[in-house]
Order: structure tokens, then C-alpha cells, then sequence
């Protein structure tokens, strides 16, 4: 693991409650994408974890998700698809659609992109929430 990127990991971990702390972060993630890609998965989620309670956190957070950073591929997508469940749930919620266990267990589960799209078109537009997983 090369000695850099694990001093900014500490740099951005020690500094984490600083106004700076994002452009350390940023500087991190670049510095990630430099090592092999098993490292760099690890070290973004031992950052994640070493940020949780700060602000520093969601800027972490927000970078892994929205950069075009290749160790974090899975994580942008899951954190995608995450997003996708929770806007269907919030959707049906607000348009006053009620949601019982079983269909928001089969939402939350939902692992396929193509499939939570279309569900939240759906959602959008349909005033029983048998309706969204009809074909």
C-alpha cells in the first residue's frame, strides 16, 4: 500500500472536523485510485467508517457516490439503488398511497436498476400500490 495514501487517509481522518477537510478528501480519493483496487475499497470504507458523526462524513460520502472513482463502482451503484428505493417509498408516502410490509420489503429488496426505474415512473402516476409491480 503506498505510504502516501495511507497518510492521507490519517490526514483526512485527523482533520475530518475542519473547514479543509474537503479538499483533503478530495485529494484522498484521487490518491485511491492510485493503488490497487482491493486497497482502495478497503481504505474508502475504513475512511467512512473513521468519518461517521462528523460533517466530513456526508462530503466523504458524496464523493464516493458522485465521483468516477473505480473503487467504488459497487458503492455508487448500491448507493443508487438506495436512493432509487427510498424516492419510491417517499413517492407512494406523499401521494398518500398506503404501503403495506410485504410491498416495502419487495422495494427495499429490490436489486435490479432497470426494475426500481420503472417502479418509480409508476409510482408517479398510480393510485394503488398493487399497480406498481403490475406488467
Amino acid at each position: 500500500m503506498a505510504a502516501n495514501t495511507l497518510k492521507l487517509r490519517a490526514v483526512a481522518l485527523t482533520h475530518s472536523r475542519m473547514k479543509s477537510s474537503r479538499a483533503i478528501l478530495e485529494v484522498l480519493a484521487e490518491a485511491l485510485g492510485s493503488i490497487e483496487q482491493q486497497q482502495a475499497e478497503f481504505l474508502a470504507e475504513f475512511v467512512e467508517v473513521g468519518l461517521f458523526g462528523t460533517d466530513s462524513y456526508q462530503i466523504w460520502r458524496d464523493l464516493m457516490i458522485t465521483g468516477t472513482y473505480p473503487h467504488v463502482s459497487q458503492w455508487r451503484a448500491q448507493a443508487t439503488m438506495k436512493a432509487r428505493t427510498e424516492d419510491i417509498l417517499r413517492i407512494l408516502t406523499r401521494r398518500g398511497i398506503s404501503i403495506p410490509d410485504d410491498t416495502r420489503t419487495a422495494i427495499e429488496n429490490c436489486t435490479d436498476m432497470d426494475t426500481l426505474e420503472k417502479w418509480f415512473d409508476r409510482a408517479l402516476a398510480i393510485d394503488d400500490v398493487k399497480n406498481l409491480f403490475a406488467e
